[in-house]
């Protein structure tokens, strides 16, 4: 190998390492939110709620794929308790309600794309948490289509 070659390749596995550790020092994004929504009046909250929904769903999806189902079991729990958390928030002043619903309702769907990837066996809590979640956007939508 010449030297040019050998120093590209040094240079594209030293930048990915260096990506790999600037990942692990990172926050995830959920953690990110969480903090984010601690710093907002709770009536701002609703959105924001709804997007850590939405994370801790694509979290649950990538646990899955990695084989840790009581990791992902947990994720989805927690999906189920920040849309009932977004739907609260949403109401109070009415504040991002199109917006909270909208969240909702993707995450809802990619519920339902998370538990098609599963066996059949594990699907029931899966399908279970996105029957609430779209339950509780469906109420949400109701509120926000009287209010008027």
């Amino acid at each position: 190998m010449t030297l040019r070659l050998v120093q590209a390749l040094a240079l594209f596995f030293g930048t990915g390492l260096f990506t790999v550790a600037q990942e692990a020092v990172r926050p995830s994004d959920v953690e990110r939110l969480k903090t984010k929504a601690e710093s907002m009046k709770d009536y701002e909250r609703g959105k924001i709620y709804s997007e850590i929904a939405r994370e801790l769903t694509e979290q649950a999806s990538r646990q899955f794929a990695e084989g840790d189902e009581v990791a992902a079991l947990r994720s989805v729990a927690e999906v189920v308790e920040f849309a009932e958390k977004a739907s609260s928030a949403a109401k109070l002043r009415n504040k991002k309600t199109k917006d909270t619903e909208i969240n909702l309702r993707k995450t809802a769907r990619r519920l339902e794309e998370v538990s098609k990837t599963l066996t059949l066996e594990d699907r029931p809590p899966i399908e279970e948490a996105m029957q609430k979640v779209d339950e509780i956007r469906k109420e949400l939508l109701e509120y926000f289509l009287k209010r008027g």
